[in-house]
C-alpha cells in the first residue's frame, strides 16, 4: 500500500491567462495475485523465524541468570565453609600439640597421635579445597557477568569489541 499526492500551481501557462491550482491524491495497493500465495508464506516464515530467535534469546537469558544466581549461592556457601574449615584446622592443630605432649608423658598412644595428625591433614586438605572452590565460584560469576577475560587480564583482538549489526 502506498499513498501518492501531488499539487500543481499554474499562472498564465500554456497560453491561457489566469492561474490554476490542481491537487491529486491516490491510494495505491499492489498485490501479486499470480504468485501462488508465496508472499504470505514468506511473511509467515519470517514471523516464525523471528519468534524462534526471540525464544532462543529468552532461554539464553534465563540460563545465564540462573547460572549467575547459582554461582552467587556457591560463592556464599564456600565462604561460609572456609570459615568453619579454618576453625577446624586450628582445633586439629591444637589437638595434635596436646596429644604429642600427652604421648611424651605416656598418657596417649602413638596411634592416638597419628590419628590426630591424620585429622589435621584432612582438615588442611578440606580448607585448601574450599579456597579453590571459592576461587572457582568467583570465576563462574565473572563468566556469567561477561568479565572473565578482563578479570584474567586476557588481551582480546579489537574485532571482538566491534559492534555487530544484524
Amino acid at each position: 500500500i502506498s499513498v501518492e499526492a501531488s499539487q500543481i500551481w499554474r499562472g498564465d501557462a500554456g497560453g491561457i491567462e489566469g492561474s490554476s491550482d490542481e491537487f491529486a491524491a491516490m491510494l495505491r495497493l499492489r498485490y501479486n495475485l499470480f504468485n501462488g500465495g508465496s508472499d504470505q508464506d514468506q511473511a509467515e516464515s519470517a514471523a516464525y523465524q523471528l519468534n524462534k530467535a526471540k525464544d532462543f534469546r529468552d532461554r539464553t537469558f534465563r540460563s545465564v541468570e540462573e547460572g549467575l544466581r547459582l554461582s552467587w549461592s556457591a560463592l556464599d556457601l564456600t565462604v561460609q565453609q572456609k570459615e568453619f574449615l579454618a576453625d577446624h584446622v586450628d582445633s586439629a592443630s591444637e589437638t595434635v600439640i596436646a596429644y604429642q605432649k600427652q604421648y611424651r608423658l605416656g598418657k596417649r598412644t602413638l596411634l592416638d597421635v597419628l590419628n590426630t595428625e591424620n585429622e589435621l591433614f584432612e582438615a588442611r586438605k578440606g580448607y585448601i579445597d574450599s579456597k579453590y572452590d571459592e576461587q572457582f565460584a568467583k570465576y563462574r560469576i565473572f563468566n556469567a557477568t561477561g568479565v572473565l577475560l578482563d578479570a584474567l587480564r586476557v588481551d582480546t583482538p579489537k574485532e571482538w569489541h566491534q559492534a555487530v549489526e544484524y
